[in-house]
């Protein structure tokens, strides 16, 4: 078996996910958290000046989405075909081009929220924004369905999670405005290896 480990910041942010994706398949791996003082010296031995990088065996992979795709298509949480892969690729990088929008790094609180309701907002006068890609994937799931792809588990349920978590972070809510999403990021949140892992893993910020 190949040997991971893992080099982020003690955040959840863009490492997550694909911590997500090894306890969902039952992978140990060396989460080599990094503190913010030992960063500059370590930023220039990584590939392209930032993490996560991924350390499989003597290969160093970088860029978090084609990492956490890597991963996904190792660990088989792809779906059954291309096009559920691509659906659940499309989710991921969907979501994530627009949650990394959201205002993390504001100190003005008042100014933060402002910030966030305005990226979650759905209205019509609203500009495309996370609120909006919400909305999107929100009409396309079925009544009943457990899931996004296919009705069958993929590593994009485990980003609906993450996403919700941290929007709830944020605000307060997480996306029960859109509650067959938020359905999704419960469902995902009660599967026993992610439970297991959300139980023991350390606590830290966004």
């Amino acid at each position: 078996m190949p040997k991971y480990r893992l080099h982020y910041f003690d955040l959840r942010a863009r490492g997550e996910l694909l911590r997500l994706v090894f306890a969902e398949a039952g992978q140990d791996f060396d989460d080599k958290r990094i503190s913010f003082p030992e960063w500059p010296k370590l930023k220039p031995t990584t590939p392209f000046g930032g993490v996560p990088v991924l350390e499989v065996d003597n290969q160093r992979m970088s860029q978090s989405l084609c990492i956490v795709r890597y991963l996904a298509r190792e660990f088989k949480l792809t779906g059954d075909s291309n096009k559920h892969e691509f659906a659940a690729d499309e989710v991921v990088t969907t979501m994530e081009e627009f949650l990394f929008k959201l205002p993390f790094m504001e100190q003005d609180q008042k100014k933060k929220m402002e910030l966030v309701k305005e990226q979650l907002d759905t209205s019509d006068k609203a500009k495309f924004n996370l609120g909006r890609v919400l909305q999107t994937y929100e009409s396309r799931i079925a009544k009943k369905g457990d899931y996004f792809v296919n009705n069958k588990f993929t590593y994009a349920d485990l980003f609906i999670y993450h996403v919700s978590q941290t929007v709830k972070a944020l605000d307060g809510k997480g996306m029960t405005s859109f509650p067959k999403l938020e359905a999704i990021a419960e469902r995902v949140s009660q599967r026993p290896k992610i439970k297991k892992y959300l139980a023991s893993r350390p606590s830290c910020p966004f």
